[in-house]
This record gives structure tokens, C-alpha cells and sequence, in this order.
């Protein structure tokens, strides 16, 4: 839990130094070709396969549509403020 937190930390921060230059869409973009690269090698590793497609591009659209709006928030907001906004997250959610 301690590691996820640091990590996503750490991806805030970088995300406010590239956000100076790069607007949010060129962000999600960057971040997003690397993450579907290591996804794409972990998922066939292990196997992963996708019996709901419809759901998957409904999970694919709402998540890129959280990051864009969080890469937003980035630029202007400080990370304590984007820290209390994460840890907030799951009480949203739910």
C-alpha cells in the first residue's frame, strides 16, 4: 500500500513538471503508450483475457476521461491538495 502510494505520488509530481510545457491530452497520451506496452507484455504472460468487451470499453473510456481530468487538476492544484483529492477517491466512488 506504502509503494502504490509513493508510486502514484511520484507520477503526480512528474505529471506537474510536464504539464509546465504539455497540455493535459499529451500527457494521457505519453502515459498511456507506456503503460499499454508493459499491460499488453503482463497480460500475455499471464493470460488475461476479456469475456465482457462492452465493459472494457466502458471501464477504457471512464478511466481516460478520470486522467484527463486529473492531469487538469494537476497544473493548478498543489500535491497535498491532489493528495487529499486522492485519498478521497473511494468515499466518491462509492
Amino acid at each position: 500500500m506504502m509503494l502504490a502510494t509513493l508510486a502514484f505520488t511520484v507520477m503526480t509530481a512528474l505529471v506537474k513538471i510536464a504539464r509546465v510545457e504539455l497540455g493535459a491530452l499529451e500527457v494521457v497520451c505519453w502515459r498511456g503508450t507506456t503503460s499499454v506496452a508493459l499491460t499488453f507484455l503482463l497480460a500475455r504472460r499471464v493470460g488475461f483475457a476479456v469475456h465482457r468487451p462492452a465493459m472494457m470499453l466502458a471501464r477504457v473510456v471512464l478511466g481516460f476521461g478520470a486522467m484527463v481530468c486529473l492531469f487538469t487538476a494537476v497544473k493548478g492544484l498543489t500535491l497535498a491538495d491532489l493528495g487529499i483529492l486522492s485519498k478521497l477517491q473511494p468515499i466518491w466512488v462509492a
